[in-house]
């Protein structure tokens, strides 16, 4: 059998092939009407016919079909293996070697005019298109172009922390259940303080940043003031509508946290009391003393309330213990000089079985740090107190907190 030899269905038979079912045999003609071209490498040829005899692993090409001939397929000698079933066998007469040579001529001829067969890649080649197969496909010019039109991304707000801040998610229910709730002659004493040193009338109108639960806001709000709370705490945030309520006081309390609230109207004056300044970052800080500016209109004051360094440091390390709420509580408390900052580790066990680790850190202010800061952002001091007992007094070190009354 030679290489690019045409052969019909009979001749095949006469070197031994038989195309009927055998075990070791099973012929497969190959349906063309549904069937349009091969692809072969990256060539497409038109199909004609095609056998396939799968024992002997030999790959037929399919070739164009001349008109008034049968059905016939040409034999790839490169790709045939050989086998029990494909032997070469001698013509018997001098007839059948001229027919044969006739054959091979008019094969020839055929395969000319259908087109020769591409040749094969070397092995460099191979692997270079295996390669290309692997890689992802290029990005069309129209979504490079697209790309570089398009903006770039915004970077995140300065205003707010890359993680969460451990105030975020701090005074939830057990932290309410650890709280010894002020009783009312203090709270008469605060609201006293704050509607005296803002000097403030009725009607004014009044933030309260930090709110708790809300009963500074209540208090100003009997007065006459216009209050207004915010705070991130579902549960002080309930506290403060049940004890407006049962007060009767005309106060507002909304869940925001103050680094992203803007108030509707400028405002008359502003409260931020009880240490609630200082637990974020000095950067962050800043922004809210400036976000605090703006939001008044001019003349406006500001009640600023921050835990006063010397103070502090004179009273740590401690370790603490109290009872709470259907709970114990322990603090250990120390300072982190390098950043001015208290840090207290809250130990707390429920009733019920329950335990919570806490963490919180909060930054204390010298008078001198504190004053640098509110007048960098335009604030002028109108007075300085230690503490709400001793209005307008600043004692050093023997006072607690640095509470100022700003202008703007």
């Amino acid at each position: 059998m030679t290489a690019n030899t045409l052969f019909t269905a009979t001749e095949l038979e006469t070197v031994g092939i038989y195309l009927e079912e055998k075990p070791s045999i099973t012929p497969h003609m190959i349906p063309l009407h549904d069937l349009e071209t091969a692809i072969y490498g990256e060539e497409e040829i038109p199909l004609s016919a095609g056998l396939i005899l799968p024992d002997m692993e030999l790959f037929w090409k399919l070739s164009n079909r001349l008109d008034g001939h049968d059905e016939e397929a040409i034999l790839d000698a490169d790709e045939v293996l050989e086998s029990e079933d494909s032997v070469d066998e001698e013509p018997e007469d001098e007839a059948e070697a001229g027919e044969s040579e006739t054959k091979e001529a008019e094969a020839g001829t055929r395969k000319k005019s259908a087109g020769k067969k591409p040749p094969k890649l070397p092995p460099t080649l191979v692997a270079e298109e295996n390669l290309k197969k692997t890689l992802p496909p290029p990005v069309p010019a129209a979504e490079e172009n697209l790309k570089k039109t398009l903006p770039p991304p915004v970077p995140p707000s300065q205003s707010r922390p890359a993680e969460p801040n451990w105030s975020d998610s701090f005074f939830d229910d057990d932290y309410v259940s650890t709280l010894d709730m002020p009783g009312s002659k203090k709270t008469r004493l605060e609201v006293e303080f704050m509607y005296s040193q803002l000097n403030l009338k009725p009607e004014m109108k009044v933030l309260d940043i930090g709110c708790s639960d809300g009963r500074h806001a209540v208090g100003l709000a009997q007065k006459g003031v216009a209050m207004q709370g915010i705070d991130t705490s579902v549960p002080f945030l309930l506290i403060a509508n049940q004890l407006a309520q049962e007060a009767g006081a005309a106060a507002t309390f909304i869940k925001k946290d103050m680094r992203e609230f803007t108030p509707a109207a400028p405002l008359d004056a502003l409260i931020c009391f009880g240490g609630t300044f200082g637990y974020f970052t000095d950067a962050e800080n800043l922004d809210l003393l400036k976000r605090f500016h703006s939001w008044l209109v001019p003349g406006g004051s500001l009640l600023l309330d921050v835990m006063h360094r010397d103070y502090i440091v004179g009273q740590l390390p401690s370790r603490m213990w109290w009872e709470g709420n259907g709970c114990m509580v322990m603090d250990e408390c120390y300072f982190q000089y390098a950043e001015n900052r208290l840090m207290v580790k809250r130990n707390a066990a429920f009733s019920t079985g329950k335990q919570r680790n806490y963490q919180l850190t909060v930054r204390a202010y010298t008078l001198r740090e504190i004053t640098d800061l509110v007048e960098s952002v335009g604030f002028t001091i109108l007075s300085t107190s230690g503490a709400v007992y001793s209005p307008g007094a600043f004692t050093g070190m023997l006072s607690p907190s640095i509470m100022l009354v700003l202008q703007k």
